[in-house]
């Protein structure tokens, strides 16, 4: 929740929310498995949650994409790191392997 309450001010008002306690906790095949889950009519996922999960579940997902950020990603994952990928097909069709990383920023270079 401390996480969420930075990251809300920098998104849309009136997106939907959804607080998910199983997220807290759970690893990167339940995570993967929750988003395969979501409604085709969701576009877009922010997906907040600890390592080593969250890492496991981009590094997972993410195949192709820009090589260094790739690289950069799979090096070192740190608390408060972002992963934005994405992928085409409906998301009962997400697999490992199935993203593209189209950015990966870490908090440092936030400032």
């Amino acid at each position: 929740m401390q996480t969420w309450d930075g990251v809300r001010g920098g998104l849309p008002s009136g997106i939907r929310v959804e607080i998910a306690d199983d997220v807290y906790g759970a690893d990167a095949i339940t995570l993967r498995r929750r988003l395969e889950r979501l409604s085709d009519a969701v576009e877009s996922v922010v997906m907040i949650g600890h390592n080593p999960a969250i890492e496991e579940l981009a590094t997972g997902l993410a195949d192709a994409g820009d090589e260094l950020a790739l690289e950069r990603m799979r090096t070192k994952f740190p608390t408060g790191g972002v992963a934005t990928l994405t992928f085409e097909g409906a998301w009962t069709e997400l697999s490992w392997g199935r993203a593209v990383l189209r950015e990966f920023v870490i908090p440092r270079e936030l400032r």
